[in-house]
């Protein structure tokens, strides 16, 4: 509540958002969420006051049961929760991350292939946008599209949408399952946290960390494995060829600046030093 009040109430902000609405120069008025969850039962659970017009919260497939498990955040909550409080107090959903920061579209194999065995055709953002747009009380769905390819993709999944099937559902919720027990990390690559006052690409860090997870690379196997020694030489090989040495990990300070940054509120440090442990010989 300390940041809730600091930066839009004691301040007056949001009384002039209310007040622009009132006199016309506002048509919707709304909120996007990130953090706490106290804050935005607060503002939800004065709808009668704000009559809020929508809230943009973060929603997929994954995030929609293991967001807070997998972010360790002490108050945040699940999509689901979010979304079900949103439909209950009558305000509509602006959904962003419907492919969680593009993790979707690097999936492991063995995931990707559970999809592809019910429509081989369809790509995972497919098969996310259709999650998030069975949602009856979903307004609209963000999508970051950088190739002519991806935009193509989306109109063709909206136009017209075709709901998710119970079965498709379930197999959805499964593979949720199954990448909550990854050891990636839930960074989104949004690089909100940039730039890092000491050269670290911290996005370009927990990607390379990420894919390695997916491809198998990493979780490192055993060390009394045979290919131990095998498999991180080729990690630490791969690391070192794919980011510059002035932008690795360890040149972190632990500054902490990237913190109140990081909308998934990750320990980016701890993260980076988790990187740097692999990398040791």
């Amino acid at each position: 509540m300390d940041s809730l009040k600091g930066r839009f109430l004691d301040n007056g902000i949001l009384d002039f958002l209310l007040k622009e609405r009132e006199a016309g120069r506002i048509k919707h008025l709304g909120f996007s969420y990130h953090g706490d969850v106290r804050d935005f039962d607060w503002l939800l659970d004065r709808q009668d006051e704000y009559k809020w017009d929508f809230v943009q919260i973060q929603m997929n497939f994954l995030d929609w049961r293991h967001a807070s498990m997998r972010q360790g955040r002490r108050h945040d909550a699940d999509a689901e929760y979010l979304y079900d409080k949103c439909e209950k107090m009558g305000v509509q959903c602006v959904i962003m991350e419907p492919l969680r920061g593009g993790a979707f579209g690097r999936m492991a194999q063995e995931l990707t292939d559970q999809l592809k065995a019910v429509h081989p055709d369809d790509s995972t953002a497919r098969w996310a946008f259709r999650w998030v747009g069975s949602y009856p009380n979903v307004l609209t769905t963000l999508s970051g599209m950088n190739r002519m390819d991806h935009l193509i993709d989306n109109v063709k999944t909206f136009s017209p949408l075709e709901p998710c099937t119970e079965a498709e559902n379930r197999l959805l919720e499964k593979i949720a399952d199954q990448m909550s027990g990854y050891p990636t990390i839930p960074c989104t690559t949004c690089e909100y946290c940039m730039p890092c006052p000491y050269g670290v690409n911290i996005p370009g860090n927990f990607s390379f960390h990420n894919n390695a997870v997916n491809d198998h690379l990493l979780p490192l196997p055993d060390k009394d494995a045979a290919n131990y020694s095998e498999m991180k030489d080729k990690f630490i090989s791969q690391y070192f060829e794919t980011i510059p040495a002035e932008a690795r990990a360890n040149q972190c300070m632990d500054c902490e600046e990237c913190l109140p940054k990081c909308p998934q509120q990750i320990r980016i440090p701890n993260q980076l030093a988790r990187i740097v442990g692999l990398l040791r010989k």
